[in-house]
């Protein structure tokens, strides 16, 4: 089982050196590998369903010309004790003993690995009362993901997690990033838990999107593992991985919004009342007619891999599908509707997300997407072009990318990959290279990327139960001239979608 590290780090000299050395900071070994999944019988698109299920191995993508693509970066390898401890200095405190960590100061850019015996990271969200809580989903693998150590609460986690692996393998834990040791929470279901989001207007619920189709609500305040209430399988409702969980409308009257692998879309009264759906449809596009599916028209199904809605219109969502596009629906009561297609990533998408600005910023209208396609993209509507930028920077899947959301930065972007590595760009300053990036698991993925509120921290996933808190120095990034105006003034003016036509945008359409 993982225990839990400190880990000095030096990311402002790292920022604004512009140096790849960032440490290597938790080993597990991998298992199974991302081609072998690939070549399953579900194809491509089974390895996002699947992804906390294996251990994925890097995947080398060909430049043309018979070798494999160069980052141009000096590679990353493991980085012993002795060797940490000459070039940093010794390391304060430890995890072996199970002493409180603090949130990393402005001294001090820490990583906290928090770990999960047998289990890889599918989802991470944050929330609880003060904002200051992880909650992370995980897939039960049944393989053990041992580094060492053994801080406070290893045993109980372990036998938690074996309970769950016999329950049908599924586990939500909260974390605190001010503590080591056992997680504040630990649930269970009986199955994989593919997404998870909190209430946001009951801070101590949690929800769940289960492997086997169904939603699972969990009381944080009752100290039961099982969910307090759960929906039913039936043909009405979701029999598919749920990939997508919105809550809607307002702390007096709000519902929620679930989206399947199959395209079904499930809206319910409120996260506690999951007995029966108020409204049930499947979700189509008439491929021939370019639009929304109509009675006797020839409706593809959508194959979707991930969703969410933009910040303050829960009516509508936008959805990532395993055949690479964006799709934009919209909800209306007891109606739903496909309205809008952009033809995104030629693999599917592992990630959508609109940017956190708010309503009269120029970012409002961008979102980010990244693919299997080993991309990250910038789109928006106000642009001439829908593709506004690509990140093409990549060896391998990328499985998750994140807005940083202070407003001072709104161009920074965290991603996950295949490969393990976690990188942090800049869509105003380069679209080729980014800011700086760490190898964070060896042999397998970093599967999820979530920023702190205050964008002061990223967490990060990874498919051996790894739980990173990196610190990241907001003026290391000044140094290298991350600026707020230039993104906002381009994308205002159209400059992205105008470069983007110039240069053919990679061949991106916009279908309303």
């Amino acid at each position: 089982m993982a225990s839990l590290r400190r880990v000095s780090g030096a990311v402002q000299r790292l920022l604004s050196s512009g140096s790849a050395e960032w440490d290597l900071l938790l080993g597990l070994d991998g298992g199974r590998d991302a081609a072998a999944a690939a070549d399953d019988e579900d194809g491509l698109a089974a390895v996002l369903s699947r992804v906390g299920r294996m251990g994925a191995g890097a995947v080398s993508r060909s430049d043309g010309e018979g070798g494999s693509r160069s980052r141009g970066h000096a590679d990353v390898g493991r980085v012993d004790g002795a060797e940490r401890s000459a070039r940093k200095g010794p390391r304060r405190g430890g995890a072996a003993g199970g002493g409180a960590v603090g949130w990393p100061g402005e001294d001090e850019d820490v990583t906290l690995v928090h770990g999960l015996g047998r289990a890889a990271v599918t989802d991470m969200a944050w929330g609880g009362r003060q904002g200051q809580h992880i909650a992370a989903a995980y897939a039960v693998t049944g393989r053990a993901n041992s580094s060492g150590g053994g801080g406070a609460g290893q045993a109980s986690v372990e036998a938690i997690a074996a309970a769950a692996e016999a329950a049908g393998g599924g586990v939500v834990a909260v974390w605190s990033v001010a503590a080591s040791g056992s997680p504040l929470a630990l649930l269970t279901a009986d199955a994989p838990v593919t997404s998870v989001e909190w209430h946001p207007f009951a801070p101590a619920l949690l929800i769940g999107g289960l492997d086997s189709g169904r939603i699972a609500t969990w009381d944080t305040r009752t100290g039961d593992r099982a969910p307090v209430t759960m929906t039913s399988l039936s043909r009405d409702v979701h029999c598919h991985p749920v990939f997508g969980i919105v809550v809607t409308g307002t702390a007096a009257a709000h519902s929620l919004a679930s989206v399947s692998s199959d395209g079904r879309l499930c809206t319910w009264p409120e996260p506690t009342r999951l007995a029966e759906p108020s409204f049930s449809t499947a979700l189509e596009w008439d491929e021939s007619a370019g639009r929304a599916a109509h009675m006797g028209s020839l409706a593809l199904p959508l194959g979707v891999t991930c969703a969410t809605s933009p910040p303050g219109a829960g009516s509508l969502l936008t959805l990532g599908a395993a055949d690479g596009n964006i799709y934009e629906a919209t909800l209306s009561g007891r109606h739903a509707e496909v309205r809008s297609r952009i033809g995104a990533h030629s693999a599917p998408v592992s990630s959508v997300q609109h940017h956190p600005g708010g309503a009269g910023d120029a970012c409002s209208e961008t979102m980010l997407t990244s693919s299997l396609d080993w991309t990250v993209r910038v789109w928006s509507r106000r642009a001439a072009v829908p593709e506004v930028a690509r990140l093409d920077g990549f060896n391998d899947y990328v499985l998750d990318a994140s807005w940083c959301p202070a407003a001072s930065h709104p161009s920074l972007i965290a991603a996950g990959d295949n490969e393990g590595r976690l990188t942090l760009w800049s869509v105003g300053q380069s679209t080729t290279e980014p800011l700086g990036e760490t190898k964070l698991l060896p042999g397998g993925g970093v599967t999820k990327v979530r920023w702190a509120a205050d964008g002061n921290a990223v967490v990060a996933g990874d498919s051996a139960g790894g739980i990173h808190v990196l610190a990241v120095s907001q003026q290391g990034l000044d140094v290298r001239g991350v600026s707020a105006d230039p993104f906002r003034e381009a994308l205002a003016d159209g400059a992205f979608g105008r470069a983007g036509k110039d240069q053919g945008a990679g061949g991106s359409e916009l279908v309303v």
